[in-house]
């Protein structure tokens, strides 16, 4: 469970910048596809607490007799006074302050685009582990051992190897991260056993992995 962390917390990490601003982009696209404006009575103010405190708003608005209520940072007011909003056409219960979507930073998308990226990369990565973890399960009970080549220890501790099928294919893998006094212990060694698979050649794993 262990080799998952890294890939779960990518992810997670990727998920909590993508959402914020993503919703956000989401939000002003909503009100680019039709809005309408109204007048809104301020309910309360404040400020946010926290070492970036900033201001806020809270109001209530009505359409068609149905009452709706929203709030936007920003901005501030006494309570009963009133302060323009909009709202978009299709749902009246997502609103915001007008004129404040011209306040959607330029960062947002690139902060966006930064958290997909993490949660692809953690994706991948889980998706890997998962698949090594299978592999390890699998090969030493049915794959063919042969002896290979180490081409590097990298310094993520990651061992990357060569090795040739029974028909002379060359493959390259690597596997890991192991542990450094494991590594420690190869000393200069170049050759190292590989099991893969007869029927996928590409798939491979350390008999050393079975080790830890």
């Amino acid at each position: 469970m262990k080799r998952f962390y890294g890939p779960i917390a990518f992810i997670l990490v990727g998920g909590i910048f993508a959402f914020i601003p993503g919703l956000k982009i989401y939000r002003n696209y909503q009100f680019q596809g039709g809005s309408e404006k109204v007048i809104a009575t301020i309910t309360s103010s404040g400020r946010t607490t926290g070492s970036s405190s900033t201001r806020y708003v809270d109001y209530k608005f009505t359409v068609g007799g149905i009452s709706f209520s929203g709030n936007t940072s920003g901005y501030g007011g006494a309570k009963g006074e009133t302060i323009l909003v909009e709202y978009v056409t299709s749902s009246p219960s997502v609103n915001r302050v007008a004129g404040s979507g011209k306040r959607i930073k330029k960062w947002l998308w690139p902060i966006f685009g930064f958290g997909l990226f993490f949660a692809f990369v953690g994706t991948h990565w889980g998706w890997n582990v998962k698949k090594r973890e299978e592999l390890k399960e699998r090969l030493p009970k049915v794959g063919q051992k042969t002896m290979g080549s180490i081409t590097k220890i990298d310094l993520n501790k990651l061992i990357h190897y060569e090795y040739q099928d029974q028909s002379g294919n060359k493959f390259t893998g690597y596997a890991g991260p192991f542990p450094q006094p494991l590594l420690d212990g190869l000393g200069d060694k170049k050759n190292i056993e590989v099991i893969y698979d007869r029927a996928n050649p590409g798939d491979s794993i350390l008999s050393l992995e079975l080790e830890i």
